[in-house]
This record gives C-alpha cells, structure tokens and sequence, in this order.
C-alpha cells in the first residue's frame, strides 16, 4: 500500500470518527433540550391557543375552520386519544417533532458542509425561541408543520442541486413531495415549499421541468392535501377565505410592518438573528460557505418568504411566527459560516452561538418565574401579562366547580346546563380547565369570526332549546359582560358568584359567574353551508 492510499485511509477513518463524534453531540443536544422541555410543559398551563386545538383532537374532521387537520391527529397520538390529559401528553408530539426537525437539520446540514456545521445548525435550532418553545414546546400547527419542513428540505436538496438524471433522484423528490403534502396538512405556510422549489427549478435547474417525477411529487402533495379542498368546498372555502381576508390591502400600516419584524426579532431570538444577518453580509459581499446550486436554493426557500410577510404586514396585522421556517435555511447558511471559520475558533461551540444559547436559557428562566410568581408588576403599570394566559386555569376549573355544586345542591341550576361563550377563546380553556372534568359542555353564541370551531362543535352537541339554561363568565379584562352581550337572549341573567385567583400575594384574576336563565330565542346558525331546517333570527 503507498503512502498515498495509507494518507487517504487514515483520512476517511478520520472523517468518519468526527462523523460519530458530531452526530453523538448532537443526538445529545436533542436529548437535553427534549428532557429541559418537559419541566416546562408539565407545569405551566395551556395557552388559549393550545387548549383550542384540543377540539381539533376531541372532533376530529377532515380540516377546520383555522387550518388543516394534522395538528388535532398529533395530539390523539401523543395524549392516546385524549386518554392522557395533562398538560405534557398535550404538548409531548410538539416536543418529540422539534427532536426529529432538529436530526433532520442536523443531517441535512452535515451533506451540505460537514458533521461540525450540522452539530452548530442544530445549536442554532435549539437557541431560536420560535423552533424551541412556540413550535418546539407549545402545540400549535407550526409544531408538525417545522417537522415535515425540514424532512421536505432534506429530501428537495439532493435532486434539486443535482442531476435530475442521477439514481434515486427521482425518489428523492417523491419523498419530498409527501412530506410537503403532510406539511400542508399541518399549515397552510407549507405550500410557499412548492413555491420556493418551482422559483429554484425555473431558475436554476430546468432540467427538472422534463421529468416527471417533479409532477408526480407535485400531484402527491396535491392529493395528500385534497381532504382539506374537499372540506373547504363544502363549507363554501371559509378556512381559505378566512386565512385569504389576512392579507388583503387596506393601506399602509407601519406600525404593523414595524410589529412585524420586531417580533420575528425576538421570536427567533436577537442573537441568533444577528448571526444571521452577519452571514447574509457575508454572502452579499461575495463570500461563499457552501455550494452555489445548495445556496441558491436555501436563499429562495427564505428571503422571498419573509418578503412576502413584511409585505402584508405593510397593510395587515401579521403574527411573526407564520415566517419561522423561513428561518432555518439562514441557520444552515450561518452553521456552515461557524464551519468555515473554524480554524480561528478551538471551542466546541463558538462564542456565538453560546451567547444565543444563554440568553434563550435566560429568557425562559424569567419568564418561568414570571408566570408563577408576576414579580414583574406589569399590570400595576397598566401593562398586558401574557403570562397569566399560562398561570391559574386548574385553580379556576376548580372553583368552578364548587360553585356549580353549590347552585346544583341550592335548585338554582341543573347539571347538564353548559357554559355559553362569545368567543373561541377563552370557550376552549373552559372546555379543557372547567367543563370536562364537570361532565358539562360548551356552547358558543355567536357569529363565525368570533366562534371559529365552535360553530361546527354547536351542531354536534346538538341544537339551542328554547328555555335552556346556562353559566356564562365574565372576565374584567375582556369586553363581554353576559348580562350586556346576551341581554333578551336570556328572561334572566345574575351574577351567582366569583372566582378569585391569587399569584403570590396578590389577586391575579378575577372572574364572575353568571346564571343565564331561560333562552327566549334561538341563536343564529353560522356554519356557511345551506339547510333545510329554519333557524329563529333575532
């Protein structure tokens, strides 16, 4: 054997060491960021938008007014159909896909560059607050879609920057094009992947046009998808024009636009985003960590992305967290960059990328403490506490309850009167947090908008009686007062009682319980599809 072949054995033997090594760090990343989680997810209560998608789960359909169904079927696997209730079965499928996006992160950005730069793309994942805790804890549709994103990344990129022509090339997209289709089945975002890939290939790599697997994994993702046009067809496309009416034009607004990029600022953390921009400064100024086909592809999967937001911010109220798979392309890019300057750096893990880990672990710490304790006095400034939205909602279920016992043992309610709402939000959490475990139900009264799923829910628990009696609360901090916004609705509506909740020695919420007695008319049927069977007007 020559020293040139013993110098290329020991190479590969090499190479394949740092392999193992990386892909052990990183296995381990995701093994304590899955275990950190978990603390977290067991002891805060759900967010008004969580418990929402636990009707996703409890009336399963083939879409939904919001989105798209994967999100309910995600956590019927991870709560075993809603066998296990807590707080963690709920948000355990949203843990476990923020673990399998980060391994696909990881093994996508070891092909592009090395096992090093997979090892910093996945630290960089595990320091965005977007990745880690609002798809990566909490169980929102932005939790399976980031899952499917990533796999659909991993599989487009080796067809896309190569030769149609190469083997498995053609298989390679099919299994892009299925889990885009279970990326729209998650959230509607997921088709910018196809408008991403159809920019590259008209681009950059036409060659893809005259084969036809690109339009079989189109039509895949097509047909995994038709469920949701189905459903929409026969409610008259409300889920689409619903989401469609977000981004019409109705002047400038910067101070949506403003809105708009300082929360994607923050939600995907400020040091990691200046990493980012670093590595966009870089690219503009001709420099280059990766392949120019691989390049060209991550950029058009992000930067035209978030264009189109802060677009529709200009006249719209947008959420910053719709661009946050626009994001990961730029943690590859920017993992690469570490990558490419590590001969100048000897730490595991870069300065950088330390800092943006730190201050996530800070940030969550304060606000865990925040959300127990309120030591942050916002509301003595007159200033919203999103953290009560997470704090409170078991002790309110139970006082609930003891109040309905009372009014049961008093003849002043009957057990199977439901809690009415006017709004999806907070009717969900008094689904989860007072109504299941008091054996009641929830209705909703009022128009689509502001009823959501509970327009559908209505129909299946059956039809308003006249006469029916009912709870209704009131929350100081909310404009509806029951005995304002259903007066003549109701021949009687009195305040029974209070609920008081306290965080540290101070009242925190304060909640008021109605008797609604005696519906006189029948609300209006809002579910957009024609019927047969009249409906009372008021």
């Amino acid at each position: 054997m020559t020293n040139g072949e013993l110098n290329m054995d020991h190479m590969a033997i090499k190479k394949d060491q740092q392999r193992k090594r990386f892909r052990r760090l990183t296995l381990v990343v995701i093994g304590l960021a899955l275990l950190l989680k978990l603390f977290p997810a067991a002891t805060t209560d759900l967010g008004n938008d969580e418990v929402y998608y636990i009707l996703y789960a409890m009336f399963p359909d083939w879409s939904h007014f919001d989105h798209p169904p994967m999100t309910g079927l995600f956590i019927q696997l991870s709560s075993l159909n809603l066998l296990l209730r807590h707080e963690i079965f709920i948000r355990l499928s949203a843990i476990l896909s923020a673990a399998g996006a980060t391994w696909f992160l990881y093994l996508l950005t070891e092909k592009i560059r090395s096992p090093r730069a997979g090892f910093y793309a996945a630290l960089l994942f595990s320091a965005s607050g977007y990745a880690s805790i609002i798809a990566g804890l909490f169980i929102l549709p932005d939790a399976p879609q980031m899952l499917f994103w990533l796999a659909a990344l991993y599989f487009f990129h080796d067809p896309l920057t190569g030769n149609p022509e190469e083997r498995g090339a053609g298989k390679k997209m099919l299994l892009a094009g299925l889990f885009t289709g279970l990326g729209m089945l998650s959230k509607y975002t997921a088709t910018y992947l196809w408008a991403g890939v159809g920019l590259y290939v008209l681009l950059y790599n036409r060659p893809w046009l005259k084969k036809i697997a690109l339009y079989l994994s189109g039509l895949l993702s097509l047909l995994l998808f038709s469920p949701v046009i189905l459903w929409n067809r026969q409610y008259h496309f409300v889920s689409f024009t619903f989401q469609g009416s977000r981004a019409t034009f109705e002047g400038i607004r910067l101070d949506f636009f403003l809105l708009e990029i300082v929360g994607e600022f923050f939600y995907n953390n400020p040091v990691v985003v200046v990493l980012m921009v670093i590595t966009l400064i870089h690219l503009v100024r001709g420099k280059s960590f990766c392949p120019k086909n691989t390049q060209r592809l991550l950029l058009l999967l992000s930067i035209p992305m978030i264009l189109l937001f802060w677009g529709i911010a200009l006249s719209r109220r947008t959420l910053p967290h719709w661009t946050g798979p626009a994001f990961f392309p730029l943690m590859i890019l920017t993992a690469c960059r570490f990558d490419h300057w590590k001969q100048q750096n000897h730490n595991l893990i870069p300065r950088g990328i330390r800092t943006a880990l730190l201050s996530l672990c800070l940030f969550l710490t304060v606000s865990w403490i925040q959300i127990k304790t309120g030591f942050i006095p916002l509301t003595t400034y007159h200033l919203p506490d999103p953290t009560l939205d997470l704090y409170g909602w078991d002790e309110e279920g139970r006082q609930f309850r003891a109040i309905r016992q009372r009014a049961l043992a008093e003849g002043v309610m009957e057990a199977e009167a439901p809690i009415f709402s006017h709004r999806w939000f907070p009717a969900a959490n008094y689904e989860y947090y007072f109504a299941h475990d008091a054996g009641i139900e929830v209705m909703g009264i009022n128009l689509l908008p502001r009823l959501h799923k509970y327009a559908w829910i209505n129909e299946e628990r059956g039809p308003f009686q006249r006469g029916m009696n009912g709870w209704a609360i009131h929350d100081p901090q909310d404009y509806f007062k029951p005995d304002t916004q259903y007066k003549g609705l109701f021949k009687e509506i009195t305040c029974y009682d209070s609920i008081c909740i306290r965080r540290g020695r101070k009242i925190a919420k304060k909640k008021y319980v109605y008797l609604c007695k005696g519906m006189v008319y029948l609300p209006v049927r809002t579910i957009p599809v024609s019927s047969s069977t009249p409906q009372d007007c008021p």
